[in-house]
């Protein structure tokens, strides 16, 4: 899967009417799609270089697990989102991302609402080599009531397998003549973006830098301030026992506190 950012929705249908001017095409329905994108409260997946979203079909939703370049690594069709791995039935599915998240409950990242229009190409028997994506959406945090904020325009290319040759002529035609510039098709940075939040989750191991020459006072404070911050970022998912790691990176948060203030006797009031 190959997608491109495009300057507008004008833009893209000037697009598809050069695919149309140059290769044999056919129009393909695509309707509107809610697609959610879920990951752990500490991001695993995408440290893990991929994404998992949920698109809502009728009777369920499918799990798609890609890679940053859009490539798919696993797909599952459920009538319900699974929270932990050892909800999802046996199989390959389960079996590799289980390692991922461990213990670790999936949590929705980002809602996005997409709608666009579509053509498939055809070579010279009429058989589909690869599927043409205009799409316009929307994106929102999960559940939330706050307005929805505006997605790029985008393009993507689905090839269809056993048309290398063809779908290698089509993204030269995309990339070179049409000067369209590339992107990771299976990274939600864009609309995590687009909602103010940045990829990757919350981790609480605790990373602080403070300089030598800091006097101790400050410094102290750094590191409660920086101890506090995991325990209130880890406060609600521990209240609504989300999932075992939530109280326990809470505990270690105020052990630590607990330890330092034992060993700074002397350096705050």
């Amino acid at each position: 899967m190959a997608m491109y950012v495009v300057e507008s929705l004008n833009s893209g249908r000037q697009i598809l009417g050069a695919l149309r001017g140059r290769f044999r095409t056919a129009p393909e329905p695509c309707g509107e799609r809610r697609e959610v994108y879920y990951d752990t409260f500490d991001g695993r997946l995408h440290d893990d270089g991929g994404s998992l979203s949920a698109v809502h079909s009728e009777g369920g939703w499918r799990l798609n697990w890609r890679n940053r370049d859009g490539s798919i690594r696993h797909l599952l069709d459920r009538d319900s989102i699974p929270a932990f791995a050892q909800d999802l039935p046996p199989g390959s599915f389960r079996e590799a991302i289980a390692p991922v998240i461990e213990m670790r409950r999936l949590l929705p990242v980002v809602e996005v609402e997409l709608g666009g229009q579509a053509v498939r190409i055809l070579d010279d028997d009429d058989k589909t080599v690869a599927r043409i994506e205009l799409t316009h959406g929307t994106a929102a945090s999960p559940g939330s009531s706050d307005r929805r904020h505006r997605l790029p325009v985008r393009l993507s290319m689905l090839p269809v397998k056993g048309y290398g040759r063809q779908c290698a002529e089509l993204e030269q035609f995309l990339e070179t003549e049409l000067d369209l510039n590339r992107e990771d098709a299976g990274d939600p940075s864009v609309p995590l973006a687009a909602i103010g939040v940045r990829p990757g989750g919350t981790s609480s191991k605790f990373r602080l830098e403070v300089d030598p020459h800091t006097p101790t006072e400050q410094a102290v404070r750094a590191v409660l301030r920086t101890l506090l911050e995991t325990m209130v970022a880890n406060e609600d998912g521990t209240q609504r026992d989300l999932d075992s790691e939530f109280l326990h990176d809470f505990r270690v948060a105020v052990r630590r506190t607990r330890t330092c203030l034992g060993q700074m006797k002397g350096v705050l009031p």
